[in-house]
């Protein structure tokens, strides 16, 4: 249910701004992620912005702290980070996220990369 409705909400994002290049996707993050709806939500620092590879760490996530202080980080793993998997390819069909590490799995910060394959 959650994966659904993240997809249904990428998939309206998608419709308003194509993205025609990964250069364009990086730029569209780099500008959500200064917005107020996530400057008051997480920390986040971009680790790598290359041509094809663009990762960066949250190592604040309102999230993972509401989950965690009701004694339910599995659930909010699957509610608010296995859907990005799913919405990395609804981007564009080029781009694939890889993520090694969630703060809300217990991890000290998490590492979300996205990656262009041609």
């Amino acid at each position: 249910s959650s994966e659904k409705s993240s997809v249904e909400m990428v998939k309206r994002q998608v419709e308003e701004r194509p993205f025609r290049s990964f250069d364009e996707f990086k730029e569209y993050w780099k500008e959500m992620l200064k917005t107020p709806f996530w400057t008051h939500t997480s920390t986040i620092a971009i680790e790598e912005d290359e041509p094809d590879r663009f990762k960066f760490h949250v190592t604040e996530c309102l999230w993972a702290q509401t989950f965690e202080e009701l004694g339910a980080p599995q659930i909010g793993y699957l509610v608010c980070c296995q859907p990005d998997y799913a919405t990395a390819r609804v981007y564009h069909p080029k781009i694939c996220m890889t993520r090694t590490k969630t703060l809300m799995q217990g991890d000290k910060y998490c590492d979300p990369a996205y990656v262009w394959k041609e």
